[in-house]
């Protein structure tokens, strides 16, 4: 796919990804588990069966309140994740 992507995940509990962004959309879908999205000032939790969109460019920090699994819908792919370059 060029303009999109999907990505499975699973993280352990504990697991945190410190303040970043990224020029892509992403969608954070949580099948199990919780996330905290930290943006800006703002903490977001986000359980099973629940999503949170994160605009382009957007910085956003994330920590894992148990273990996780969640699927990320992207636009456009992320360099990094692209499987065909």
């Amino acid at each position: 796919m060029e303009r999109s992507m999907l990505t499975y995940f699973e993280l352990e509990p504990g697991t945190c990804f410190p303040e970043h962004s990224h020029e892509s959309e992403q969608i954070t879908l949580v099948l199990s588990g919780e996330l905290v999205f930290a943006i800006g000032d703002d903490e977001v939790v986000v359980g099973p069966l629940e999503a949170i969109a994160i605009p382009g460019n957007v910085p956003h920090a994330v920590r894992c309140v148990d273990a996780v699994v969640a699927v990320d819908a992207w636009a456009p792919p992320p360099e990094r994740l692209r499987t065909d370059n």
